[in-house]
């Protein structure tokens, strides 16, 4: 059975959120690790890339994510996931500028974009966006601490969902509206499927 997936910036209580749900309603939370897969490959999450290690780091989270979520999918369970392919899209685009892009590497970006829309369809019943409501917190290993970037990326996130309402098998979407309270939360991506 597909996942519910909350898509969203970081340091948005996605995790938390998902741990909620899972605990409240016994559905299973599908955690996915992006600081693991950037450790792995020795880099930290918190670090400035060039273009192009952003990129290869994309796909090798990507790749990751794509093995949690095959092996959830097969469950007969409705699962819940603090990760989307939409959010690491959102990552990729939020470090593309006009300037460092050469044509081999805008091809990459289409490929990733493209393999990410898939992914979300094939995995992916239910997405909540969760927007950027609790102030920042410096955390070690954590990436970006600008509540600017955070805010680009909620928005390229919004984008990002919007293109996929145009596609055959759109998704059903909700965003969490101006909702700090955890209960609030939980009950509002509950509302996306009941």
């Amino acid at each position: 059975m597909k996942g519910i997936g909350l898509c969203g910036a970081h340091r948005t209580g996605k995790t938390t959120l998902a741990i909620a749900v899972s605990a409240k309603h016994r559905i299973p939370f599908t955690p996915i690790s992006t600081t693991q897969v950037f450790r792995d490959h020795g880099f930290e999450p918190n670090q400035v890339f060039s273009i192009e290690e952003r990129i290869k780091l994309q796909f090798k989270v990507l790749t990751h994510a794509v093995q949690i979520w095959e092996k959830a999918v097969k469950s007969d369970n409705l699962w819940i996931c603090d990760r989307t392919p939409i959010d690491m899209a959102g990552y990729l685009l939020a470090d593309v500028t006009g300037h460092n892009l050469s044509e081999p590497l805008e091809e990459l970006v289409s490929e990733y974009l493209y393999d990410c829309f898939q992914f979300t369809n094939l995995y992916f019943d239910y997405l909540a966006i969760v927007p950027p409501m609790f102030p920042l917190v410096v955390e070690e290993g954590k990436g970006y601490n600008s509540t600017g970037y955070r805010t680009k990326l909620h928005y390229l996130i919004l984008g990002l969902v919007s293109g996929l309402t145009s596609s055959p098998r759109a998704q059903v979407i909700a965003t969490i509206l101006s909702q700090t309270d955890l209960d609030l939360r939980v009950k509002e991506v509950m509302n996306i499927i009941f």
